[in-house]
């Protein structure tokens, strides 16, 4: 198939589509996972929507001849194949908004969580310093307040 056949634009695209799709349900079980601060299955879940993300970079990589070409001077085997094409790249552009708009709800809830944990991690020190103050004061308190009750005389 060459780069001027309709058919493999059309192949190309549902094959877009379909990854896309999966990169989108993959973007809903992230946030899931972030939300539970799961983190193991995060890492991943993350390894395999790079793996999904390196496929659709193969199949642009495949489209970029089509992007050059006229659409109006394809030679399509059938009016039905080319409206198809067209509902295709249509979804194809609706899922990339949804995932950008994952992505971005991705970044801000790990942010809101990063934020969390350095709040802990701060009580947590304070807690110890905390701790640590009143271990010493009651050293120095009981060595002071020791009372001397022996009688001279």
């Amino acid at each position: 198939m060459h780069a001027d056949d309709p058919a493999r634009l059309l192949t190309l695209v549902e094959l877009k589509t379909a990854l896309l799709e999966r990169v989108w349900e993959l973007g809903q079980r992230q946030l899931q996972l972030i939300a539970a601060g799961d983190y193991g299955d995060l890492l991943k879940l993350l390894g395999v929507k790079q793996r999904v993300l390196a496929g659709l970079r193969d199949v642009e990589q495949g489209l970029a001849p089509f992007r050059q070409q006229d659409p109006e001077q394809r030679h399509w085997n059938s009016s039905v194949e080319r409206a198809q094409c067209q509902r295709q790249m249509t979804r194809c552009e609706e899922l990339l908004a949804l995932i950008l708009h994952q992505e971005q709800q991705s970044e801000t809830q790990m942010i809101q969580h990063r934020e969390e944990t350095a709040a802990q991690l701060l009580q947590l020190q304070h807690t110890a310093e905390i701790h640590g103050a009143y271990d010493s004061q009651d050293w120095t308190a009981a060595t002071a307040a020791q009372l001397d009750l022996s009688s001279e005389g």
